[in-house]
């Protein structure tokens, strides 16, 4: 009898923990959506705002990529529940965020955690082009009298040559070489402009230029203007939808911050700049009236904080460039609709989750690190606090 009620009793327990780990999460998130966009200020909101995207600098948060919320417990013993090529652009954007100088040992540490400073080795090299935005923000946040970064940066460079394909551009997965993701020209561009730039390696700067020149040319609606998920090198077929909200964010995250890179004399820049403004154009007539962006800028209702906080902050570098004054009002209305989406412990909440594949977007909206970095770009640059 007495094994028996053992057995039972550790039944018992392992069924109490794997719920655990799905209902208290849930119940977290639901608190802490009360009273979600209720701030005094904006100094207030930004200040809760800063002070998490720094604490999650040091510990970011995993980012799911299953929308299942079930017997998560499984998920994460078996090395489902999370993958670095997500976490990579998480860190790189909360990197981006924060005041190197103000915040110089956070900074300094974390990057430090992921090179050898001695060596300027990866501790864990990469393994998928994701990685280059981190080594972007590495190369824009690293105080390199302090720590040695060139070799971590070769090996990024070279990386993405690995999936260079026949036509000369970068194709996100080798599975399928013929397709190209927006979320790649996000991802790699800047990295690439400001990797040829630094080292004097023009090759780079080049096959940036056709990157983004060739979703320029085949991966926009030829109406709207607005970027396709991904489409089909050798058939030139759209895959995807047309104006999915982290889409539309990620083209023009990698053109502006190409553009940032760049000297205003490069004969690059103009073209970018042209670029960056016949998408911001058309992402405009998709700003819902309280400043926020869809999910799917087209016939949606469902707000995105990623998708805001990336074309928020896009559209304010756009109008520092620029000088129109539709792009400020635009970026400000994006502000105020992500202070909206803030809840009360300064976490940025409803965030798309991490897309399955072409065609297969996430339906759970939650905190992320991205949307958390994105923010805070924007909120430091507008509110200028």
């Amino acid at each position: 009898m007495l094994p028996a009620i053992i057995i039972l009793s550790l039944i018992t327990a392992a069924c109490i923990t794997v719920f655990m780990f799905d209902l208290v999460p849930a119940a977290l998130t639901f608190i802490g959506r009360i009273h979600m966009g209720n701030w005094e200020d904006d100094v207030d909101w930004y200040t809760s705002v800063y002070s998490v995207a720094l604490k999650w600098i040091l510990k970011t948060p995993s980012v799911p990529v299953s929308d299942n919320t079930s017997y998560t417990l499984i998920d994460r013993i078996t090395g489902k529940y999370k993958k670095s090529s997500v976490q990579s652009w998480q860190e790189a954007s909360l990197l981006l965020s924060v005041d190197c100088n103000s915040e110089y040992e956070t900074v300094q540490n974390f990057i430090c955690s992921k090179i050898d400073p001695e060596t300027g080795e990866w501790y864990e090299p990469p393994e998928s082009i994701d990685s280059a935005m981190l080594a972007f923000a590495i190369m824009k946040s690293a105080d390199t009298q302090r720590i040695y970064i060139d070799p971590a940066m070769e090996y990024c460079y070279d990386l993405i040559n690995r999936f260079v394909t026949e036509d000369g551009t970068v194709c996100y997965s080798k599975v399928v070489p013929d397709v190209r993701f927006v979320d790649t020209v996000g991802m790699i561009c800047p990295f690439l402009f400001e990797y040829g730039k630094r080292y004097g390696r023009q090759e780079a700067v080049m096959l940036a230029y056709r990157q983004m020149g060739e979703y320029l040319n085949k991966g926009l609606h030829p109406e709207l203007n607005i970027p396709v998920h991904a489409f089909n090198l050798s058939k030139g077929e759209p895959l995807g939808i047309y104006g999915w909200g982290r889409g539309c964010g990620w083209l023009a995250v990698g053109i502006m911050d190409s553009i940032l890179t760049l000297d205003k004399s490069d004969k690059m820049y103009g073209m970018l700049v042209a670029a960056a403004q016949t998408l911001a154009d058309a992402v405009l007539e998709y700003q819902q009236k309280d400043g926020a962006f869809c999910r799917q800028l087209i016939g949606e209702q469902v707000v995105d904080s990623s998708a805001t906080s990336m074309l928020g902050w896009f559209l304010y570098e756009l109008y520092n460039i620029t000088g129109e004054e539709e792009y400020l009002d635009a970026a400000e209305k994006a502000c105020d609709a992500l202070m909206a989406m803030t809840r009360r412990d300064g976490k940025v909440d409803l965030a798309q989750g991490d897309t399955k594949g072409i065609g297969f977007y996430s339906n759970t909206f939650n905190t992320l690190p991205a949307a958390q970095g994105f923010t805070l770009r924007l909120a430091r640059n507008l509110k200028k606090i």
